[in-house]
């Protein structure tokens, strides 16, 4: 990617963002007479920079969307939410040329009649004119990429029901990165939506029709899906850094340098047989450790990034759940100059949308129901973020019924979770912490927006992922309140590695409680699957070779040697061939087809140069 385009791709992402948040408060506030000329300068900044690079079709589409706003400005239009529905289109198109730019360093191939027609056209024609320039933009699918789909769709082909969800789940993971991978990413979303259908349902149908469209080009939306707007997941892969920063850097990697050629010396010492050797290498090392920890403190501090990045995606997303089901919300957002790693800020949009879907699907009534309690009726969702030491917290509350605890105790005991008997005598922490088993919904019907049961196990899976954990209260009558408490960067991770099968592997030092010889005699059939007794408490035992797929050294009839590990509150003892050492890493996130791999949390490199995987203990316990 040239100078001038990287460019153009940094300042236009920051100007969609700004046009789409005057846009929704724009909603709001029609008479904001500042708002729009702020909305207005930032589609107009578009269109230059468009014009600069060359990039006519965006320039075409840009351009229509400014003449309706110019009349919004001169009185002569008034500015409807229809015509901020055909901006915000613009902004979603703008938005789909960006990661095209992003993925392959180049301007998208649009064909050359949009940018004539979209400039042509009256602003009421802008939304048509986008769409035009969606089928135009539309490429088949490369042929690597339509033979990894061939092969998830004969993996779902085959008839046993034994593994169903697991080669559902892992058909539609490699799809959908497959297809985010070249750029579909409309196409990647409908895939996941599917695999989530396929899953909920038993049935391979949703996910093998998805798979064929994809390959067949049918730009149909599967019916059984959602129509919501859901923004893609593109972590951005160029952001502005501050100067002084890039001059610690420099600072850094010339200490470093004096560090090596002090390092060099100590080895024509130990050729020489100099006695002081240690005591040199000691000095060095010392040193040494020293400037990395500085380093790592200031890679730190440029990946650090506002919490507004993730928030200010939100306002769309409750203006469009509200309107679907007919309700009046007002979001609240605080504290989004919040900082954290950027990993955790780029993480947070899946939780959050799950707390927001539930809060107006779930929590807030509709119009007449709050008229009727003396609410106003309007809702209030307010979403508040601060950091405390080296945690971020951040609060999604709502103003709506509550939690029904009789309903949720109802559900569970439907449900197996509790015995009929135990039913009622659970306390309100109990009943609450019910919510966070997969597939519990207290929903009378699925909804386009929540009802499948997939909520409050897919926030805290998620969160406890990135080492954070989740609480939730809730008063009858006056609303319901989720806190997330997550670390401010996962970037240095402490692991405690492992032989499993002669390979090496790290476990989360936070998810281990301790490390204890257990002998033959303790390890016990539970049913089909051993177990291990260990101060009154029986734990499965997973033999970590086995269940990672690589080959188990024979069983040593002294005993085993087992980490007792625990995440989300379940328990488990998993047996290696020997416990190594405890490190610091700095963890890589599996990329490409690999991405989202169940149980693996990421990967670093070992001194001697192997890879270490570090593995994700709650998925495992899961």
């Amino acid at each position: 990617m040239n100078e001038f385009l990287q460019q153009f791709l940094i300042e236009s992402r920051e100007l969609v963002e700004q046009a789409g948040t005057g846009l929704i408060a724009l909603e709001q506030r029609p008479g904001d007479a500042a708002r729009l000329d702020e909305v207005f300068r930032a589609f107009h900044t578009l269109k230059g920079g468009a014009g600069i690079v060359e990039f006519a079709a965006l320039e075409g589409a840009v351009h229509a969307v400014e003449d309706l706003l110019a009349d919004a400005r001169t009185g002569t239009r008034a500015l409807a939410p229809a015509s901020i529905e055909r901006c915000l289109a613009c902004l979603d198109q703008i938005a789909e040329w960006l990661d095209v730019i992003e993925r392959t360093g180049e301007l998208p191939e649009v064909d050359s009649s949009y940018a004539t027609e979209s400039a042509s056209r009256s602003g009421d024609g802008a939304a048509a004119a986008i769409a035009a320039g969606k089928e135009d933009s539309a490429t088949s699918l490369p042929p690597e990429v339509a033979a990894v789909i061939e092969a998830q769709r004969a993996l779902l082909a085959e008839g046993s029901t034994r593994s169903f969800a697991g080669r559902t789940a892992s058909a539609g993971l490699v799809a959908a990165n497959a297809l985010r991978f070249c750029g579909r990413i409309e196409l990647s979303q409908r895939i996941s939506r599917a695999t989530e259908l396929s899953l909920l349902g038993l049935s391979a149908q949703p996910l093998q029709e998805a798979l064929l469209q994809s390959l067949c080009g049918d730009p149909r939306q599967p019916a059984a899906t959602s129509t919501l707007p859901v923004q893609p997941e593109v972590a951005a892969r160029t952001f502005r850094i501050e100067a002084e920063q890039v001059d610690a850097l420099v600072r850094l990697a010339g200490e470093l340098t004096v560090a090596k050629n002090a390092i060099g010396h100590a080895v024509k010492l130990a050729r020489a047989g100099d006695a002081s050797l240690a005591d040199v290498l000691t000095d060095r090392h010392g040193a040494l450790e020293h400037l990395v920890g500085e380093l790592q403190s200031c890679v730190l501090r440029m990946r650090v990034r506002p919490l507004r990045t993730v928030l200010q995606r939100l306002p769309r997303l409750v203006r469009e759940m509200a309107a679907t089901l007919g309700k009046s919300v007002t979001l609240v957002i605080e504290g989004d100059e919040t900082e954290a790693d950027k990993t955790i800020v780029e993480l947070l949009f899946e939780p959050l949308l799950h707390l927001v879907r539930n809060a107006i699907d779930h929590g807030v009534e509709s119009k007449q129901e709050r008229t009727r309690a003396g609410k106003p009726a309007t809702a209030s969702l307010r979403i508040r973020a601060q950091r405390r030491g080296d945690q971020i917290l951040i609060e999604v509350s709502d103003d709506g019924a509550g939690i029904d605890l009789a309903r949720v105790r109802e559900v569970a005991a439907q449900r197996g979770l509790v015995a009929e008997e135990q039913r009622l005598m659970l306390t309100e922490a109990d009943a609450l912490a019910l919510i966070f088993s997969p597939g519990f919904s207290t929903a009378a019907e699925v909804t386009e927006v929540s009802g499948r049961g997939v909520g409050m196990d897919a926030v805290r899976t998620a969160v406890a992922r990135i080492g954070g954990h989740v609480s939730i209260a809730s008063v009858p009558g006056r609303g319901t309140a989720v806190k997330l408490s997550l670390p401010f960067s996962v970037m240095m991770t402490h692991v405690m590695t492992v032989e499993a099968g002669g390979q090496m592997f790290g476990l989360p030092l936070e998810a281990i409680i301790e490390t204890v010889r257990v002998p033959q005699a303790a390890i016990a059939g539970v049913g089909t699957a051993p177990a291990v007794v260990l101060r009154n408490r029986t734990l499965p035992l997973i033999d970590l070779a086995a269940v990672l797929g690589v080959a188990s050294p024979p069983a040593d009839e002294d005993g085993a040697t087992v980490v007792v590990a625990a995440a989300n509150g379940e328990w488990g003892a998993f047996r290696v061939d020997r416990i190594v050492e405890q490190l610091d890493l700095i963890l890589k996130p599996l990329e490409g087809l690999l991405a989202g791999t169940p149980g693996i949390m990421g990967t670093s490199l070992l001194g001697d140069g192997r890879v270490l995987l570090v593995l994700d203990i709650a998925e495992m316990l899961q």
